[in-house]
């Protein structure tokens, strides 16, 4: 599995800049922005968006809990012989 790291060792650049040319952002020079696309194309590069999220710690997802009664998961005859 190729990382933005290996990108960035093949590119000659830092990861920032391949991070910033991955996320279309305008402060990267021309000359860099082909050189990184040409080297993501090159190694089939898709970025992963569960270590993008983990390491913005901010997942966009969202859980609930609820305690509920263990009796509820209780076979029936237990429940029966028990009572």
């Amino acid at each position: 599995m190729v990382t933005i790291k290996d990108i960035a060792r093949e590119s000659g650049y830092s990861v920032s800049t391949v991070s910033r040319v991955l996320n279309n952002r305008n402060d990267v020079s021309p000359d860099a922005r082909k050189k990184i696309e040409e080297v993501v194309a090159k190694f089939n590069f898709v970025p992963n968006n569960n270590a993008k999220h983990l390491k913005q710690n901010n997942s966009r997802q969202s859980a609930y809990w609820s305690k509920v009664s263990q009796i509820c998961f209780l076979p029936v005859s237990w429940r029966k012989s028990s009572a």
